[in-house]
């Protein structure tokens, strides 16, 4: 199994769905399994945050996560893959004694708060892995963390923790999109990383194109957070993932192997 771990539930399709796309096609078992996938606290926390997504998405916040699960399912389905999902509430919802941990922007790109328990439940989780997937995993695959959401960074640490502990399974790190139009945001997410990578770019056909635009267009909530509207964020992409050979690539890192 190529397994595809996405922070949120767009993650994974926005940044490499036409490699999930094109492995599924060839006969490949593929899950995404989207990390931050969890219900929302009672009561709601009441965050200059919250208050803005809520109205950017269009939805009602008790809502937003049964929303936005309906949208990754539907997405999913387009890209053939198998759909996975642990129950940690996305950062804006994660709520300690009573105090959100992330209330603003800012805080969404800032430090890891020192009470955020998901990178210490997802430690707890390792063991747990193999029985949720139910298959071999050969490769697993996790966000670079360009950008540095935090919620990518709690991911992506995770995931290299996992391929110490489970040394057959290859990790490969995806380019966070739209994050990664920075690049100098790539550069910094592959500094955070501190060991050496080579970048791997997977190409795909114009078919398997389709496929990813059709998956990311299910997430309707979220397309006025990056683009103006369905069309923009298709030129978007297909401006964002073409190369001078007039195909298209994704473009992933590995470890580099000692000569």
């Amino acid at each position: 199994m190529h397994l595809f771990l996405s922070p949120h539930f767009d993650d994974a399709a926005y940044s490499c769905g036409a490699t999930i796309y094109r492995l599924a096609s060839q006969g490949v078992r593929v899950a995404v399994l989207t990390i931050m996938a969890g219900g929302v606290p009672k009561p709601l926390p009441d965050t200059p945050l919250l208050r803005e997504l809520h109205k950017r998405w269009q939805v009602d916040g008790c809502q937003a996560v049964k929303v936005r699960l309906r949208e990754d399912k539907r997405a999913l389905k387009h890209l053939k893959a198998q759909a996975l999902y642990f129950d940690l509430p996305d950062c804006v919802y994660r709520v300690v004694d009573g105090h959100p941990l992330y209330p603003t922007e800012a805080h969404l790109w800032g430090e890891i708060h020192p009470h955020d328990y998901a990178p210490r439940l997802l430690t707890q989780s390792t063991q747990l892995t193999s029985e949720l997937i139910g298959h071999r995993v050969e490769v697993i695959y996790a966000p670079l963390a360009v950008g540095r959401h935090v919620d990518h960074r709690i991911v992506r640490d995770w995931a290299r923790m996992l391929s110490r502990i489970r040394t057959e399974w290859r990790l490969k790190f995806y380019t966070d999109f739209p994050y990664m139009r920075d690049e100098t945001a790539i550069h910094r997410a592959l500094d955070d990383v501190d060991e050496a990578l080579c970048h791997e770019d997977a190409c795909f056909t114009t078919l398997d194109l389709e496929a990813r635009l059709k998956a990311m267009a299910e997430y309707k909530s979220q397309v006025s957070t990056f683009w103006e509207d369905e069309e923009a964020m298709a030129e978007d992409t297909r401006r964002a993932f073409s190369r001078l050979s007039g195909d298209y690539a994704e473009r992933f890192w590995i470890r580099e192997v000692s000569q």
